[in-house]
């Protein structure tokens, strides 16, 4: 009606827009993927995570953004949240008690009932001395044979595997 065309001003916002949606491509994906996981929760801060590329940890922190897995190490991997949501991963909830096992060889020729022995009395002291080792349980503990070796396999049940594994009291 003004005599003015609209066309170039509806070219340039549309080709404004393609511009910035993809200037904001990857941060719009981290967003989405972390309401995504925030809303879904299945992920929690405090849960054991094990990421198909092989880092794993504690979860520290959620963000919109990224998430903060803090290693066995103790150091802090920061993971896009995209990248987090399309990954194959496993969680451990921070709450559940787990069952470990740790593997025992003698020779062959040793005593089975007193290398039994030794062991089921280390795990029992193992008890006191290692957090996060389920302490009112009696350790499981099974054996094999193989050419030159007997192998004892012992079973306990923690609470976070990491620290009855990596951290003594």
């Amino acid at each position: 009606m003004l005599g003015v065309s609209i066309a170039p001003l509806l070219t340039a916002l549309g080709v404004g827009g393609l511009a910035v949606a993809l200037a904001l491509q990857d941060t719009l994906a981290n967003l989405f993927s972390g309401l995504h996981i925030l809303v879904e929760k299945s992920i929690r801060v405090g849960d054991f995570v094990r990421i198909e590329s092989g880092q794993e940890g504690y979860v520290d922190d959620i963000t919109w953004r990224t998430t903060r897995v803090r290693m066995l190490s103790n150091s802090i991997v920061v993971i896009p949240n995209r990248k987090l949501a399309r990954a194959l991963w496993s969680t451990i909830p921070s709450d559940e008690v787990l069952s470990t096992t740790i593997a025992v060889r003698t020779d062959a020729v040793a005593d089975p009932e007193r290398a039994e022995q030794v062991i089921v009395e280390e795990a029992r002291k193992a008890f006191g001395e290692i957090s996060g080792i389920v302490a009112d349980q009696e350790p499981s503990l099974t054996f094999g044979t193989g050419d030159n070796f007997i192998e004892f396999t012992l079973s306990v049940n923690v609470h976070r595997f990491a620290e009855a594994v990596c951290r003594p009291k």
